[in-house]
C-alpha cells in the first residue's frame, strides 16, 4: 500500500485518481497533482542520456549511469542505426554503476552482430563493480576491456593491444 499525509491509502495495482497519468511498460500509474510517487519495489528511470562520436573511424558511445531491462530496448533502438553505418565500437563504460542481464544479453548481441559484419566491440573505463559482474559471468573473455579509451582506439589500429587484467 501507497499512502501519503492527506490523501486516501491507494495501491499501485488499483491505480491513483487524477488526471496526471505515466505508462511504464505494463503498468499505469496515476499521479496525484504536484506530488511524484514511485512504488519502492519498481527499478525505472526517467532520462537516458546517450551520445556517440566518431574518433578515427570508430564509434565511441558513452553508456548511461545505469543500463537495465526498462532502458536496454532504447539503448538498442539508440544502436542500431549506429552498427547500419559502422562495424567499430568503443563503449565507454566510465558512468555506467549499474547493470542487469538484460544489459549483459544486449551487449552480447552487439558484439555477434558487429562480428558477424566484420567489426569489433571494445569496452573501457569499467568500474569495480561493472568489472566484477563481467568477472562473475565470464563476459571479460568474451570482449576486450581495457583502462583508457586511447588504449581501446590504438587497439583497432595496432590489432592486439595489452587488455586490462
Amino acid at each position: 500500500m501507497l499512502s501519503s499525509p492527506g490523501t486516501p491509502r491507494e495501491t499501485c495495482n488499483a491505480g491513483w485518481r487524477s488526471r496526471d497519468t505515466f505508462l511504464i511498460k505494463v503498468a499505469t500509474f496515476h499521479l496525484p497533482p504536484h506530488r511524484f510517487y514511485v512504488p519502492m519495489n519498481l527499478k525505472w528511470s526517467y532520462k537516458m542520456v546517450l551520445n556517440a562520436e566518431t574518433v578515427k573511424g570508430i564509434s565511441v558511445v558513452s553508456l548511461p549511469e545505469r543500463l537495465n531491462s526498462t532502458n536496454c530496448p532504447a539503448f538498442k533502438q539508440f544502436l542500431d542505426p549506429l552498427m547500419a553505418d559502422n562495424a567499430l565500437f568503443v563503449f565507454d563504460m566510465t558512468q555506467l554503476n549499474y547493470m542487469d542481464s538484460s544489459a549483459l544479453g544486449t551487449m552480447v548481441g552487439c558484439i555477434k552482430h558487429l562480428r558477424e559484419i566484420g567489426g569489433d566491440l571494445k569496452l573501457f573505463g569499467m568500474t569495480k563493480r561493472v568489472r566484477a559482474l563481467f568477472e562473475m559471468v565470464r563476459m571479460h573473455h568474451i570482449f576486450e576491456i581495457f583502462d583508457t579509451r586511447e588504449e581501446a582506439l590504438d587497439s583497432f589500429s595496432n590489432g592486439s593491444a595489452k587488455v586490462q587484467e
